[in-house]
């Protein structure tokens, strides 16, 4: 363990001589006990007795053999994950999820692990108890800022890039709770609200997208109904979407109303006719490049 926590301490090093020799060790360790390997990044992330350089180093390089920008290799990382033994799984999962609300430094990387193990886990039924102890984690009155912080970190992450149907409805209703009821009460913290503020972005976005392609305006209340949420966190997400350029449209407060643009349904309807038509000609062309003149005179007469 001790050599590990050098090699780590060499992963954020100035000099490129250590990064390299740190690069070498990880991908030796890989390729000789990658189930050690991750279990010893989630016990150097849980042990709050190693230095904060450490323990980000070790939520980082775990993070990497969990998830990749590229979808190949990102696939590969997730079928590697669940190939592991249950037990090994189990012990990781743990640790990171205890590690939650521990660190010093931020972004903090626990609620990042936690969330792709999840996005792995979620769609195939397992981990169900990860939301229900996150709501907890925020809910419960005896958490500390920083573990409810983590926590809504955590179910913002899963929830940026999850599909919402494969989360069952009472843990999204959890989810919200947590979020509306407890992470944006006026005497919680600047920094939980934003985290708060940001899982619930996470978990409306969908929807409001889906409402700005069928409606050209909506109240705050009609909207907050659909979203299950009050009409001023409706706003809230809205306002947010549209800050972010996520979502074009304008707000209008003294009428409780937001407005979209460009989104007029018989526009779109006469754009998606035009694609079509746009297709139906590609495939045409495609056809004379590859069948003789010959045949394609006589069809056309």
């Amino acid at each position: 363990m001790e050599e590990l926590i050098k090699v780590l301490e060499k992963t954020v090093s100035s000099s490129q001589g250590d990064q390299n020799e740190s690069t070498k060790f990880i991908q030796e360790y890989i390729q000789r006990d990658f189930t050690g390997f991750l279990q010893s990044l989630a016990d150097v992330l849980f042990n709050q007795q190693n230095s904060p350089v450490v323990r980000a180093a070790a939520g980082l390089q775990l993070k990497s053999q969990l998830t990749a920008r590229d979808e190949t290799s990102r696939y590969q990382q997730q079928e590697r994950w669940r190939s592991l033994p249950e037990p090994t799984k189990l012990y990781i999962k743990e640790r990171v999820f205890g590690a939650l609300g521990t660190e010093v430094f931020r972004p903090s990387s626990a609620p990042q692990c936690v969330a792709y193990i999840a996005l792995i886990e979620l769609p195939g039924g397992q981990w169900p108890a990860l939301i229900p102890a996150l709501a907890s984690n925020v809910t419960n009155q005896q958490s500390t800022q920083q573990l409810r912080l983590a926590s809504l970190e955590a179910i913002g992450y899963i929830c940026q890039d999850i599909d919402n149907s494969v989360i069952k409805t009472t843990d999204l209703q959890l989810m919200l709770n947590a979020i509306v009821q407890y992470g944006l009460r006026d005497d919680e913290q600047d920094d939980v609200k934003r985290a708060a503020t940001s899982a619930l972005l996470s978990i409306s976005e969908s929807k409001v997208h889906k409402i700005s392609k069928t409606h050209q305006s909506i109240s705050f209340k009609d909207l907050g109904d659909y979203l299950n949420v009050a009409p001023q966190f409706a706003e809230k997400v809205v306002a947010q979407m549209i800050r972010e350029d996520r979502l074009q449209g304008y707000l209008n407060q003294l009428e409780s109303m937001v407005y979209f643009e460009s989104k007029n349904v018989l526009q779109l309807f006469d754009d998606e006719i035009l694609r079509m038509c746009s297709d139906v000609n590609d495939i045409i062309e495609k056809i004379q490049n590859v069948v003789p003149n010959e045949w394609w005179t006589m069809v056309t007469r």
